[in-house]
């Protein structure tokens, strides 16, 4: 009884490599495309730090104040003093 192992037909046993080859680019091709847009995905993270999220919607606030004001629309703090000038100046 003979023993035969199996050979590529041009004697080249060499497929196993070419095949290990191949799934190793593949995978690196796989990586490099979630790389690609893992970086290209901007996530928008809240702060975490309660401190630093009550700066920020304080500045958004005062820049909203500041907006109006150059817009010309009365603030609640301008209504206020024209409120107390008016009753300053019926006496």
């Amino acid at each position: 009884m003979a023993l035969h192992t199996p050979v590529h037909h041009t004697g080249f046993a060499g497929h196993k490599l070419l095949r290990d080859l191949l799934v190793a680019v593949m995978l690196a091709v796989i990586l490099l495309v979630v790389l690609g847009l893992a970086s290209a995905v901007k996530i928008n993270i809240a702060p975490a730090d309660p401190v630093a999220a009550e700066r920020q919607s304080i500045i958004e606030y005062r820049a909203g104040e500041r907006a109006d004001w150059a817009a010309g629309v009365p603030t609640e703090g301008s209504s206020l003093v024209d409120f107390r000038a008016s009753e300053r100046s019926e006496r």
